[in-house]
């Protein structure tokens, strides 16, 4: 991401990146379905997901998303990049989450 351009901030848990979006507030989130501490569906929507956010968020998953996590990711408008995947396909998909969210008449 950060060959793209994008800054990035990392957060070893999903407590620690919760806390750290207060101060940063992130344009886009990208988080392990699974995590022990808080699913990422849970953290996108702590965040700022839901119908006006505009948080882009793209969860990494082994399974596609087909567990119930992924089910409430997916209602929660996440996009889902299935591991293992190419870094320019995970760019590519923030990017397209990013454009999506932007206002068209700022």
């Amino acid at each position: 991401m950060r060959i793209a351009g994008y800054r990035v901030e990392i957060a070893a848990t999903a407590l620690l990146a919760l806390e750290r979006a207060t101060s940063v507030r992130p344009d886009a989130l990208i988080v392990p379905l699974s995590m022990p501490d808080m699913s990422g569906a849970d953290l996108a929507d702590r965040i700022g997901s839901g119908p006006a956010r505009t948080l882009a968020v793209v969860v990494l998953t082994r399974d596609g998303g087909g567990s119930a996590q992924g089910d409430g990711a997916a209602a929660a408008g996440a996009v889902f990049c299935r591991l293992p995947c190419a870094p320019s396909d995970l760019v590519t998909m923030v990017a397209k989450q990013l454009a999506a969210r932007r206002p068209l008449n700022p």
